[in-house]
């Protein structure tokens, strides 16, 4: 009972902060500056966001798409090898805490070093027109909670059902395709959305590699911060916070209509 108060009071107020910082109005009456609320700027700073900054959210989601898809996939054989624990967990683990413990900044600077080599007409391309170097960035960031959600999600898995299957003959990837994978599918829509969330809120790794002419929303946001636009700040964050309720309900019904 106290977490989820505590819980709810940590939502409610940064929720409400929001409301409030996106639809306030200040007026100078009589040579006092005063502040009110008004429902019709918060409408129109939240519904407006996705068109006031279109290109910042096709960039965003489109990153996120990308870096949460890769993210799932490449955790899935590190979940499938560290299922069972022991010496066989060791790589995963390591790689795991390795990628949890990096700076974004970090990451970047690597990356940099790796791609913006100007001998190769190639990897200038690759990292002056692509979004190969933030996307990098954003695996290295959100492999590891994939793989931690999706490692708990197959050790869950009955072994009977899987040392059945292996003495008819299947192979480690027959079981994987055919019995875990179809009965984990909330698990991989849970870690794609949560690596997609972490990708979209992403700055310290990919504000460094971005390509010229592509701004993600965190980028934004993070210069509408410094210019005082909390009004802007507030609408644009209400308005993701939407978008990404919506997604997760889709994913949910999604999920329970393969089921």
């Amino acid at each position: 009972m106290a977490i989820g108060c505590v819980m709810l009071i940590l939502t409610i107020v940064p929720l409400g902060s929001l409301c409030y910082k996106a639809g306030v109005v200040g007026a100078k009456i009589d040579g006092v500056f005063t502040r009110s609320w008004s429902l019709d700027k918060f409408m129109t700073m939240v519904l407006g966001s996705p068109t006031r900054f279109a290109d910042e959210f096709w960039w965003s989601f489109e990153l996120g798409v990308l870096a949460a898809t890769g993210a799932v996939i490449a955790a899935v054989p590190l979940a499938w090898i560290a299922r069972g624990g022991g010496r066989r967990a060791a790589p995963t683990l390591c790689i795991t805490a390795v990628a949890l413990a990096l700076p974004g900044p970090l990451v970047a600077m690597v990356l940099i070093w790796l791609l913006n080599r100007r001998e190769s007409a190639l990897l200038v391309l690759l990292y002056d027109r692509t979004l190969l170097a933030p996307w990098l960035a954003l695996l290295v960031r959100t492999v590891p909670w994939a793989t931690l959600i999706l490692w708990f999600a197959f050790r869950s898995l009955a072994t009977d059902v899987l040392d059945s299957a292996a003495s008819e003959g299947a192979g480690p990837l027959t079981r994987l395709f055919r019995i875990a994978l179809p009965q984990r599918l909330a698990a991989l829509a849970t870690a794609w959305l949560v690596t997609f969330a972490i990708a979209l809120g992403d700055l310290s790794a990919t504000v460094l590699v971005l390509p010229p002419g592509a701004e993600t929303l965190s980028v934004r946001i993070f210069r509408l911060i410094h210019s005082a636009a909390d009004d802007q700040v507030a609408g644009v964050c209400l308005a993701l916070l939407g978008i990404l309720a919506v997604l997760t309900a889709a994913a949910l019904g999604c999920v329970r209509r393969l089921r």
